[in-house]
């Protein structure tokens, strides 16, 4: 499986890196999980991640390796604003790449800290 990230939306970050699904266990944080595919909350009630939205229209459940709640209809996710891109590419860009260079080279081309 590959790793994934896991973003707030306030511009505070928090990376989890994990090679099987069967080991995320976010019971003890209330973030979302995003992925190359798609947008997934934590549904503590429940102990099951659901399917906010996906990236571009595509059958998430055909291509993701755990089972998830999700609505009738998924909206495709919206696109960065502007000042959302800004936060990606300068502060939380610098704070990935204390961590994760060849990543943050890799996602923001050629980034150097």
């Amino acid at each position: 499986m590959a790793p994934f990230a896991s973003f707030l939306n306030t511009g505070a970050i928090s990376l989890k890196l994990s090679t099987e699904v069967s080991s995320i266990s976010p019971d003890h944080v209330d973030v979302p999980l995003l992925t190359g595919k798609a947008l997934f909350s934590w549904q503590k009630n429940t102990h099951r991640f659901r399917l906010e939205s996906t990236h571009e229209p595509a059958d998430a459940r055909a291509e993701t390796g755990f089972d998830f709640d999700s609505p009738a209809s998924v909206p495709v996710t919206p696109q960065p604003s502007s000042s959302d891109l800004k936060l990606l590419r300068g502060p939380v860009a610098q704070q990935i790449a204390a961590d994760y260079p060849d990543f943050a080279r890799r996602v923001w081309d050629g980034f150097r800290e």
